[in-house]
């Protein structure tokens, strides 16, 4: 078995691995924009939070549905259709000045944004033989981790240059774009399996819910850590006061992009140690004594531990999301597999959105790094809690 990609392969991996970072570019823009949003309505950051909640809570419903979906349908039509409705609700979020308009297009573009990564993985399994997912399970989550530092860094220089309307407005332009891109490659998967059985069943999701329910509760303690920051870190950077504020978006993207590092390390760890608990294991640990730690110190120092908690969430969400469902799907499930872990990790992005609102409104950061803190204790309870059977080898 071959474990090279083919010219063919390779393109289609690039493809998709690029469209996948642009769904970014139309749903994280709103983390920069939080300060400017939060004056122009005259809100308090509880009912800017509900923006994020609503999003990651129509997304886990999404996910599930586009990820069972995407086992049934071609996963090019559902890809493009998601593509179009993110860039629409971008544009049409630019123009609204009234905060109950955004929460309800904000979450429509939350489920738009579920059409994307379990589709996109049902592609990956069906075009790459067994040996080259495992290859790259853990590089294409790298792809969510560029696209997050990228869309910081554009939204909050957008925001600096032409106020929050722009970093909505052109973004949603660019995705319209991509939706082009997307449609004219050759990204249809194989035909090889045509004599398998291909019918929705509640009985499959039922065992695959119950097949996958340390990862799926472990995914939702790390998606409260690793979203409440992808929705958060542009608003610490900010209220850290370190920084100018038409810089304050790169910051916050140069931090993602560290991200980088936690997934290649994550990935060299699981390829040594060949399981896929005890890499889980080791780096939440990690990250639970970075986010304790950082709530008793200064502020230089905790940037720092910020953004090495941003490394090693990162890690943990690309084995969770990339890796787990490519090596722990049964009977040609990927899609859904990798549907319902996404659903229950934006589960948890979605709590954390107004959770962390409500912190910082009667609290401080200091208390949001305990609560981070206690997230990764919980996450490394219910990782010991995987059966052996769940273990994989590389």
């Amino acid at each position: 078995m071959s474990i090279a990609l083919t010219p063919q392969q390779r393109r289609i991996v690039t493809v998709i691995w690029g469209t996948y970072a642009f769904y970014y570019l139309g749903r994280l823009n709103i983390s920069p924009a939080i300060p400017a949003l939060q004056n122009s309505l005259g809100v308090g950051r509880v009912e800017i939070g509900w923006l994020g909640t609503a999003f990651f809570w129509v997304y886990t419903l999404g996910q599930i549905v586009n990820g069972e979906l995407g086992n049934h349908i071609k996963p090019r039509y559902i890809v493009a259709l998601g593509l179009l409705i993110v860039a629409l609700t971008n544009i049409l979020f630019s123009i609204q000045t009234a905060w109950w308009a955004m929460l309800i297009l904000w979450g429509i573009n939350g489920f738009a944004q579920s059409t994307g990564w379990a589709p996109m993985m049902r592609i990956l399994s069906e075009r790459l033989e067994s040996k080259q997912r495992q290859r790259i399970s853990t590089f294409f989550p790298m792809s969510f981790q560029v696209g997050n530092g990228l869309t910081w860094a554009m939204a909050g220089l957008l925001v600096a240059w032409g106020g929050w309307q722009m970093a909505f407005w052109l973004p949603g332009l660019i995705t319209l774009i991509v939706l082009a891109v997307w449609w004219f490659a050759d990204t249809e998967i194989s035909t090889q399996k045509t004599d398998q059985k291909n019918t929705f069943n509640f009985r499959d999701m039922g065992q695959e819910w119950r097949h996958l329910k340390w990862p799926l509760l472990a995914a939702s303690a790390i998606g409260f850590i690793h979203t409440g920051m992808a929705i958060w870190l542009p608003t610490y950077v900010s209220d850290i006061d370190l920084f100018p504020e038409a810089l304050i978006g790169s910051i916050a993207g140069f931090m993602a992009i560290v991200g980088i590092v936690g997934m290649w390390f994550s990935g060299q760890l699981l390829q040594n140690l060949h399981s896929l608990r005890l890499v889980l294991s080791v780096v939440t640990s990690i990250l639970a004594v970075i986010l304790i730690t950082g709530a008793f110190i200064p502020v230089w120092p905790q940037l720092f531990m910020m953004t090495c908690a941003v490394l090693t969430s990162s890690g943990l969400a690309g084995l969770l999301l990339g890796t787990a469902p490519m090596m722990l799907a049964k009977d040609n499930r990927v899609s859904s597999a990798s549907g319902v872990l996404t659903a229950v990790f934006g589960l948890g992005g979605g709590l954390a959105g107004v959770m962390i609102g409500v912190v910082l409104e009667i609290s401080n950061w200091n208390m949001v790094f305990l609560l981070w803190g206690g997230c990764a204790l919980l996450a490394l309870l219910l990782i010991q809690m995987i059966q052996q059977t769940n273990e994989v080898a590389t």
